[in-house]
């Protein structure tokens, strides 16, 4: 369900039917989405389910119908009208606010890489991924990488020195990957989620190198080099969760506080390796 409801004016209740976001913020359910999460989370956590209810139901049927008509639909495909029935929910998780290090054009250090929008790292948003900023820095630096690239249109291609390689896709990786991507994702909504602390993050970092000690030695195949690729990514998310040692838009730490400013440093990826390297002040 898009935040773009909750945005429209409908009400977020809890477990036992009743409004909570007073309690928490005076923007009540328009509170910064860090806020609204963690407030979700703290709800959900008193009660013994494990989802709260959005309230659409006074914003009227032309209005739901028309505004929010894949919402509406989707939801009856789930069983629910959501202009006369109350919606459950649970928070979505922002694992990782950054991404790929780009300059204003989005370009890389990779040559003829260009990332734009919430895979990249462009320095003009904060600690909290706002759909507004996506969008923004789609338009303007998707318009700066398309001007960047077409620079570059007459260059030679780039060839692999080897020729072509040649890849498979074979039955046992694919099914050993979506074996693996489930475990993660489980992983993380259980371990590196909305509230972080420092023995569920060691146990994730745990359970990824228990994975990544397992991977099939297929190194032609599609789905397991997507696996690798998926354990590494995996790991430099928690890693870097693990070294904040701060609370910080979508990153909570339950045991240090708001902006502690203790984090000085970076994640990076070299040679497969995820190290932490400091920055000097």
């Amino acid at each position: 369900i898009s935040e773009a409801v909750r945005g429209e004016g409908a009400y977020l209740l809890n477990s036992d039917g009743q409004r909570f976001m007073s309690n928490y913020h005076e923007m009540e359910e328009l509170a910064p989405r860090d806020v609204v999460a963690k407030a979700i989370f703290t709800e959900i956590s008193k009660s013994n389910k494990n989802y709260i209810y959005l309230d659409a139901r006074h914003l009227g049927f032309n209005l739901i119908k028309d505004k929010f008509t894949n919402i509406y639909n989707f939801a009856l495909i789930e069983g629910i009208d959501i202009t006369e029935e109350l919606i459950p929910i649970a928070p979505a998780a922002h694992y990782s606010i950054g991404g790929i290090k780009t300059d204003t054009y989005g370009s890389t250090n990779i040559k003829r890489l260009f990332a734009i929008g919430e895979a990249a790292s462009t320095g003009v948003h904060g600690a909290n991924r706002l759909a507004s900023n996506s969008l923004l820095e789609c338009l303007v630096f998707g318009r700066r990488a398309i001007a960047k690239a077409n620079e570059n249109l007459s260059e030679e291609l780039f060839i692999p020195e080897n020729g072509s390689r040649k890849y498979i896709i074979s039955d046992s990786s694919l099914e050993h990957y979506n074996s693996t991507r489930q475990i993660v994702q489980n992983l993380f909504t259980e371990n590196v989620g909305i509230i972080r602390e420092e023995s569920g993050l060691q146990n994730a970092l745990e359970k990824i190198d228990e994975m990544k000690n397992k991977l099939l030695d297929m190194s032609n195949d599609i789905y397991s080099m997507r696996e690798r690729r998926l354990l590494m990514l995996a790991e430099s998310i928690v890693k870097s969760a693990l070294y904040r040692h701060e609370s910080r838009g979508s990153h909570q730490r339950r045991n240090y506080p708001y902006n502690a400013n203790e984090f000085l440093g970076h994640v990076v990826i070299k040679n497969s390796e995820i190290k932490f390297e400091k920055i000097n002040e």
